[in-house]
């Protein structure tokens, strides 16, 4: 049986969301970067509200992968920091919403293990703000093959996971899954 969810007024939650919404980029700033090359975007947005992650993850990637990398983990902050913030039936829309971010999690590590792709990269591109926390989905990237971390995904229904897993086997597919 479905129930209808009320939003109310969260006005904490909203004060503090408007002024996460100040730091992003403006649209003015995006087409400047978009006439910038790696290491002058990388500079533009460590002066930015990026500076902690930029400074974090500098010592280990470079260029594209740097921003890619750091704009990716400032966003799992800022929903998670969201996540904690909101209460009652607001709480309840934002983990749903976050839910998605969960299935492109698992995209992504499934994508990256059918294209061999180093496990530690693919790691960096997932944001763990849903239900599927860091350590699960690290185990997953770990895995050797794409039916190993199927087996792992105990939660999603048998019989269309045999049915889709039968389907990539045989025709090696990734759409399949």
């Amino acid at each position: 049986m479905a129930s209808t969810l009320k939003l109310g007024m969260y006005p904490y939650t909203y004060a503090r969301v408007s002024a996460m919404k100040g730091s992003l980029l403006q649209k003015e700033e995006y087409h400047r970067l978009l006439k910038m090359g790696p290491n002058e975007i990388i500079r533009f947005i460590q002066e930015s509200a990026y500076r902690k992650e930029v400074d974090e993850l500098a010592a280990s990637h470079k260029g594209l992968q740097l921003i890619d990398v750091a704009l990716n983990k400032h966003l799992a902050r800022s929903l998670a920091k969201i996540k904690r913030i909101a209460e009652g039936n607001l709480r309840i829309i934002i983990d749903q919403y976050l839910r998605k971010q969960d299935v492109r999690n698992l995209k992504t590590i499934l994508r990256g293990r059918f294209t061999k792709a180093d496990p530690a990269y693919v790691m960096s591109l997932l944001l763990p703000v849903g239900d599927l926390k860091k350590g699960f989905l690290e185990k997953l990237t770990q895995k050797e093959n794409i039916p190993e971390i199927i087996r792992e995904l105990r939660f999603l229904p048998t019989a269309e996971v045999k049915k889709a897993m039968k389907e990539f086997q045989d025709t090696n597919n990734l759409f399949a899954l």
